[in-house]
This record gives C-alpha cells, sequence and structure tokens, in this order.
C-alpha cells in the first residue's frame, strides 16, 4: 500500500511556472501532476489570470473530471473551473474609484478585472492617454471580450484588482507613488506579464493575495498549511512560497522568490513535483 504523502494540496502558478511561453506545459510536468492527483494529492491553479484566460492551460493537464476549485486574479477570488465564484474579495467601492482617479491623473487607463459570474463584465476601463496601447496589447487579446469601457467608477461592479500598464522605468516610481497614498489599505506590486508582454502594476485590496486563498482552499478540506506545496517564479508569489509547508520557486524565477523558497526548481518543475511528492 503507498503511504499517505505529506504534501495533500499542490498550487501552482501560471506564467513562468506551469505555462511556457506558448501556453503549452511540458509532457513531462503533465504526467508528474497526473500522478500526484492518483495518489491523492489536491492539485490546483493559483494565478493571477482569470478563469477564462486560465482554463485552455489547465486543460491540457488533462485530469478528467477535474472540478476542484481553483485561486484566480491573485487571490481576489475563488471558483471552479466552470467558472462559477465561491468567494472574492473586492476593493472597497470608494477606493477603487480613487485609485482609478489617480491613475488616469498618471496618464495611465485604470484597467479593473471584476468577476463575470456575477456582473456579466470581465474588465471595466476607465481610459486615459495610452489607452490605444493597453486596448492593443492587452484588452484585444484577452479570451473574454466582455469589457466596458466608463467615464468613472461611481457605479461598476465590485472590482478585484486594478491594473495599470506601464513603461519598465516607471515601475519603482509609480509603485513609491500609490504605496506611499494608499497602503496598507492596497496590496500593490509590478510584475511582467509575458503572455501580453506588459508591464503591469496590479492593485488589490490590502487582505488580497494568493496564500490567503490557498489557505481558504486547504480548510474546504481540512488541510493544514504544512501540508500545502506551492510552485511560483515572481513577486506576487512571495507569500506563498515563504509561508507554504514547502515553497518551490522556478529556476529562472525573481530573486525575491528565491530568497523567501525552501527550494529552487533547478532541475524543472517535473522533478519539484517529484521531489515534493517524496518528502
Amino acid at each position: 500500500m503507498t503511504p499517505e504523502p505529506k504534501i495533500q494540496l499542490m498550487a501552482f502558478d501560471v506564467d513562468g511556472t506551469l505555462a511556457r511561453r506558448d501556453q503549452s506545459v511540458c509532457p513531462d510536468v503533465v504526467d508528474a501532476i497526473r500522478l500526484a492527483h492518483s495518489r491523492g494529492v489536491r492539485v490546483t491553479i493559483a494565478t493571477g489570470r482569470n478563469q477564462a484566460e486560465t482554463m485552455h492551460v489547465w486543460d491540457r493537464v488533462g485530469i478528467e473530471g477535474y472540478a476542484d476549485p481553483m485561486v484566480f486574479v491573485g487571490g481576489s477570488i475563488i471558483a471552479t473551473p466552470a467558472g462559477e465564484t465561491l468567494w472574492s474579495d473586492a476593493l472597497e467601492p470608494d477606493l477603487a474609484k480613487q485609485l482609478a482617479e489617480v491613475l488616469v491623473a498618471m496618464g495611465l487607463s485604470a484597467v479593473a478585472t471584476t468577476d463575470p459570474y456575477h456582473s456579466g463584465l470581465a474588465h471595466v476601463v476607465q481610459k486615459s492617454q495610452d489607452y490605444d496601447f493597453v486596448n492593443e496589447r492587452f484588452l484585444n487579446k484577452l479570451p473574454d471580450q466582455r469589457t466596458q469601457v466608463v467615464a468613472s467608477y461611481d457605479q461598476t461592479p465590485p472590482v478585484l484588482r486594478m491594473l495599470a500598464f506601464i513603461p519598465p522605468e516607471r515601475a519603482d516610481e509609480i509603485c513609491a507613488t500609490l504605496s506611499a497614498q494608499f497602503a496598507p489599505a492596497v496590496n500593490l506590486h509590478s510584475i511582467y506579464v509575458p503572455t501580453y508582454d506588459v508591464t503591469v502594476i496590479e492593485l488589490f485590496r490590502g487582505t488580497v493575495c494568493k496564500w490567503n486563498a490557498i489557505t481558504r482552499l486547504a480548510a474546504m478540506h481540512n488541510i493544514s498549511t504544512d501540508r500545502i506545496a506551492v510552485f511560483g517564479d515572481e513577486v506576487n508569489d512571495i507569500t506563498m512560497l515563504s509561508r507554504a509547508g514547502h515553497g518551490v520557486a522556478m529556476a529562472k524565477g525573481a530573486k525575491e522568490a528565491h530568497a523567501v523558497a525552501d527550494h529552487i526548481a533547478t532541475e524543472g518543475l517535473a522533478q519539484a513535483i517529484h521531489d515534493a511528492m517524496a518528502l
């Protein structure tokens, strides 16, 4: 009889971790995830993407009948693979409006991620000088095109995340300005998104991060945090990498992710999954 594994839940970031630049998943990674699942380990996604942007990648893993909840939009939402929202943590409406006003004043379009399951919209946008760039590089490439342009955020669906698309050289300056004005009510960071070849600032409610949502998922199945393994590569993965029972950073990940991880996947994600199963 195969002994019960110590790790009972594995959560995978998508960009730079599970998915390659062309959105494919390595066959050996598929095999490793399927093996973990067959041994009773719960496997899930913890990503900055929304459900529509994610499932074509996860479907390549090909676990028949898979219906477990997943973490989307940086930890602000837990939803089923079919898109049913189970839990969310949105920005306060007044705070979302203030963030949008500040971004627009900086010449940055304020792009809000919303919950399509409840609102019927994927994104709401308040335009600024860079709108044509944002539309070409991001909005037009989204699999879910349900986007509404608004004059202000006075009456919009709950905002899960506010996005601003920035020149990389302005990231530190803009983050410092926003942090000085809105922290700790807002959790923010800048990140390069290879899928769209853009650098974005993500702004969430201060309570939102992938880790907090993962622990909610684990609690649904009475799994303690020391039995959770997470796999990520970027600054938005730092909290989960530092707090999980086993945090694995990808070899090409950010140095900040490497600094807090228990293990760096120098031999690739598939081997890291096997190593986690062997703990």
